[in-house]
């Protein structure tokens, strides 16, 4: 800190007696009443005529005025008032009048000249009342609209200067005041005549100087805040900004009024700014000074000092608080009297202050000094505007705006002082942590030219893994287009082959090559999933999931298998497991067939059993830990082999892989994906015994969920509706192969097909034919299917194709072509090798053409004619195989005579999912018969089962019930006569 010498306190002290003399003895001398040596009105007649206005600057008039209440003339026997001077101060100590909370009135004076003068100037002041000056019967000036009641009267803060015309020694001056804002009232503040050049400079000097002072207070105000939002959060910095501002708004709402330059603004609400500064500024400065201020060094002290400084806190908010609140609440006529307990409010903080000075003087601070000189300054500043709004000095505020910048620049400079000494601190910090730094690094040299070798060394090595790595990625969407293409042919024949009449070997055949080419898939599938997680490119998504759906789902596939095996499969949810969840339910399944799967495979008698249970996360409101457990009674794991079943390509024993089969790879994917859930995976097991596999995810709790259907993912399953009507597909595709199937499997689906093997070929096609739907392959040579289904979008075709629907078929798996077939408006997406039922679900889901048929009744007299015309059309469908329809048709009449007794048994006990899996059953035998008016009941039978609606489960089994058995009778009748006949064979 900077510090004193002994000689410097008392020349300080000199200066600030002589400040604080000077306004004491100008605020006991000046008064309102008499001005020594100036001439003043009397009887309302001043004699100017010995006055040397080159010699002088300005005159105020002052004296005994005539004046006129309550009348806009000069007539009749006049009262003689004092002015200037507010008619509050005046009435109720020698007149009878009633000013109240307002009045008007007329003041009248004469004014005898030098007859040497040409022309005089006459400044008027700002008044915070309306008036008119007339000059010998001539109006002058007006300031704001004068009236007889506050709804004609309107007041204006607004400084003049006129020049009057001499043509005779004599003027004759006439004032009309109204006022019924203020509480003061009348000629407050007096108009001063003198050479035209000389107040007209006087008032230019003055305005230039308030805007200036405005500027610079403004300025540093919001630098201050600059610098505290951008850099420095330190509170000394927005008190001086605060204060700064506050500052220059009293500077333009006093003295000349210079916002008068810039804006119109309402009396009412400058009056408001005028006190609300007046109020807000000792506390804030009084919190600038709190900043700077160092407490004692002694602990007793200290605690003495801050109570003692938290009282002034008190007090000063008080004050302030209720200063401000008086003046927003309420009209100046009432607030301005509130500057009575000014003098208390400003002693306080004086004294405070002062005493916040002396502290940093004892401790030798120069900073001190210099606060103590700018708060002097200040405070002789505010005493000389407390005089003139008292109107005890007739001046306006032409030093104010002057102590105001000088105090501003105090606080300034030592907070510049303060600032420069910590930047000095931490320069000197910053050098010696430079140079330890350079130590430092002269230590690792060294170790650095050594480390240099292996970085680069690294960095080739890094390059070539992420070269392979590329590679690798590359290879494998490659393989994976390469081998599905292939695939796609060999799926869709053996699906086309199994519809056609075959002998039992025949069959056999075609099932062999459809259960190697769907594991082929698997393999290819996994090899792919794992190669995305190594890369991280998986992305999960976030579908609203019915848990009983799903895990009945997941059962259900392995139902046939574990029956062939006879081991048992069952799952268990309990009670506390949320219904409905959001996940991803693709991926929850695929690790649940993973679990699954490998249990159903090492398991050779017992079977496997599935639980699911829900744990509440505290720190996560709304999300559930999913835990499910499967277990099974199978040959186990030795426990040396536990901790490596995870790793890729790895199974308990290499005998394994030529006994059960499979690549290694489920348990891998099924830890990556678990982790991805935000869950973790253990496996628990006895060699001989069986084997325990667990793991959690993390899910959404939905507190109302929506009605669920039971589509999720590819593995979508169940058909809410199918065409009534045959539909026109339109099929781009290249490879000759994929055609032939892809049009076979449209066909059988009944339903016409356009091939044609380019994008060109197919945006001239839809030109001149129409279609209802259009299946693209993605990749094609010359146009690909990406670039063929934006000019289609694009209106090529014609406007009416622009939004046809549009299918992508790829062999491709990778998220970013299916993301570029939504960015160009495909409408589906569907993975080569393609799945009869799967292509059925996604085009009867998008197609907008295709009528989905409502509920519908079937009257029992009516069965025997529409079940001869669903024979003749099934047989034709099914390529004339009348053995495999008879088949089908016998399969339903057995699932009616086993399943009608369950739900009925069901609806006695309220059993909701026995309920529900009986419909199902149902449902999906009548769609293959594609018997939609008896799967639409069934259908909403699952669903009132998964509202629990009694009601209309009741309803609805009444409904379907006769009409299933009248059905079974009818088939059982067909069946009768097939026995009798020979099949026939397409």
């Amino acid at each position: 800190m900077i510090q004193t010498s002994s000689s410097t306190p008392k020349k300080l002290f000199i200066i600030l007696f002589f400040i604080w003399s000077g306004v004491g003895i100008s605020s006991c001398l000046l008064s309102n009443r008499k001005i020594p040596n100036l001439p003043v009105t009397t009887m309302g007649v001043l004699d100017l005529r010995s006055v040397d206005f080159h010699g002088i600057e300005t005159l105020p008039i002052s004296g005994e005025l005539e004046f006129y209440w309550h009348s806009w003339e000069a007539k009749g026997e006049p009262v003689y008032l004092w002015g200037p001077r507010g008619w509050r101060a005046q009435f109720p100590l020698h007149f009878p009048f009633d000013f109240g909370y307002g009045g008007y009135g007329t003041y009248r004076f004469v004014v005898l000249f030098p007859p040497t003068l040409d022309e005089i100037g006459i400044y008027l002041p700002p008044q915070h009342s309306a008036y008119v000056l007339w000059i010998d019967g001539q109006r002058v000036a007006t300031n704001g609209k004068v009236g007889s009641s506050p709804t004609t009267y309107r007041a204006e803060w607004k400084p003049q200067v006129v020049r009057i015309p001499l043509r005779k020694s004599t003027l004759e001056f006439v004032l009309q005041i109204s006022d019924f804002s203020m509480n003061t009232g009348g000629y407050f503040y007096p108009l001063r005549i003198g050479l035209p050049h000389i107040v007209e400079k006087r008032s230019t000097v003055r305005s230039t100087a308030e805007i200036i002072a405005f500027g610079v207070l403004l300025f540093v105000g919001l630098y201050c805040f600059l610098m505290y939002i951008s850099a420095r959060r330190a509170l000394t910095l927005l008190f001086l900004g605060i204060s700064s501002i506050l500052f220059a708004l009293r500077t333009i709402t006093h003295g000349e009024m210079v916002y008068t330059l810039f804006f119109a603004g309402n009396v009412e609400w400058i009056n408001k700014i005028r006190y609300l500064t007046l109020f807000l500024l000792p506390i804030v400065l009084w919190g600038f000074f709190r900043q700077l201020h160092r407490p004692l060094s002694t602990p007793s002290g200290t605690f003495r000092e801050e109570r003692w400084l938290k009282g002034i806190d008190i007090g000063l908010g008080i004050l302030a608080g209720m200063g401000v609140l008086i003046t927003l609440a309420t009209p100046a006529r009432v607030f301005v009297p509130s500057l009575s307990m000014f003098p208390l409010y400003m002693g306080i903080l004086t004294i405070s202050v002062v005493y916040l000075l002396v502290r940093e003087i004892q401790e030798h601070n120069m900073q001190g000094w210099i606060l103590l000189i700018g708060f002097a300054l200040l405070l002789a500043s505010v005493v000389r505007d407390l005089h003139i709004s008292s109107n005890r000095l007739w001046d306006n505020s032409f030093y104010s705006p002057f102590g105001y910048v000088f105090f501003i620049l105090s606080l300034a400079l030592v907070i510049g002082q303060r600032f420069y000494y910590l930047f000095e601190q931490q320069r000197i910090i910053a050098r010696e942590r430079t140079e330890q730094a350079q130590y430092l690094e002269s230590l690792v040299q060294e170790r650095t030219r050594e480390l240099q070798e292996a970085n680069t060394s690294l960095a080739q090595a890094v390059k070539a893994a992420n070269a392979a790595n590329e590679a690798k990625s590359q290879f494998l969407a490659m393989m994976s287009h390469e081998i599905r293409t292939p695939m796609n042919v060999v799926v869709g024949i053996t699906e086309l082959l199994e519809r056609t009449p075959l002998n039992a070997a025949q069959l056999e055949y075609v099932q062999t090559l459809r259960t190697a080419a769907e594991g082929l898939l698997v393999i290819l599938n996994d090899v792919l999933d794992l190669s995305r997680l190594e890369a991280g490119t998986v992305r999960l998504e976030s579908i609203d999931t019915d848990l009983a759906v799903l895990m009945r789902e997941v059962v259900g596939f392995f139902r046939p298998l574990v029956e062939r095996k006879g081991l048992y499969l069952k799952y268990s949810i309990a009670p506390g497991c949320p219904s409905s969840i959001r996940t991803d339910p693709t991926r929850l399944k695929q690790v649940l067939s993973n679990l699954i799967g490998n249990a159903v495979k090492f398991t050779s008698c017992g079977g496997v059993q599935i639980a699911v249970c829900s744990t509440d996360i505290p720190t996560q409101p709304g999300f559930v830990q999913l835990e499910f457990q499967v277990v099974d009674t199978g040959i186990g794991i030795p426990q040396e082999k536990i901790p490596t079943i995870f790793e890729s390509f790895v199974q308990a024993d290499s005998s394994i892989a030529r006994r059960f089969g499979g690549t290694g790879l489920g348990l891998t994917i099924s830890k990556r994906l678990v982790h991805l859930m935000g869950g973790d995976i253990q496996v628990s097991s006895i060699e001989g015994k069986g084997s325990t596999f667990s793991f959690s995810i993390v899910a959404q709790r939905i507190a109302h969920p929506a009605q669920f259907t039971s589509k999720q993912g590819d593995e979508a399953t169940g058909e809410e509706g199918v065409p009534r009507r045959s539909i026109r597909v339109l099929l781009v595709e290249d490879n000759e192969m994929n055609r032939m199937v892809g049009q076979a499997m449209i066909q059988s689906l009944g339903w016409e097909c356009v091939v044609v093997s380019q994008g060109l070929e197919a945006i001239q096609v839809l030109k001149e034919q129409s279609f209802d739907i259009v299946l693209m392959d993605v990749e094609m040579p010359e146009m690909d299917g990406i670039e063929t289904t934006r000019r289609i979008r694009s209106g090529v075709s014609g406007q009416s194709k622009a939004s046809i629907p549009i299918v992508a078929l790829s062999a491709h798996i990778l998220p970013d072509i299916q993301q570029k077939t939504k960015e160009v408006g495909m409408n589906g997406y569907l993975t080569k090798p393609i799945r009869r039922d799967i292509l059925y679900k996604v085009i009867q889901e998008i197609c907008p053409t295709v009528d989905v048929p409502g509920e519908k009744q079937v009257e029992k007299d009516d069965l025997e004619t529409h079940l001869d015309e669903e024979v003749r059309k099934l047989i034709t469908q099914y390529n004339g195989n009348r053995d495999f329809v008879m088949g089908l048709y016998r399969s339903f009449a057995e699932e009616i005579t086993h399943t009608l007794p369950l739900l009925e048994e069901g609806l006695k006990r309220k059993d909701f999912r026995s309920l529900s899996e009986g419909a199902r059953t149902l449902q999906n035998a009548a769609i293959l018969l594609e018997r939609y008016d008896l799967s639409e009941p069934l259908s909403l039978l699952q669903r009132s089962c998964h509202r629990e609606d009694m009601d209309t489960c009741l309803r609805l089994f009444h409904q379907v019930a006769p009409i299933l058995l009248a059905y079974r009778e009818r088939i059982n009748l067909l069946l009768n006569e097939h026995q009798r006949e020979p099949s026939v064979k397409g």
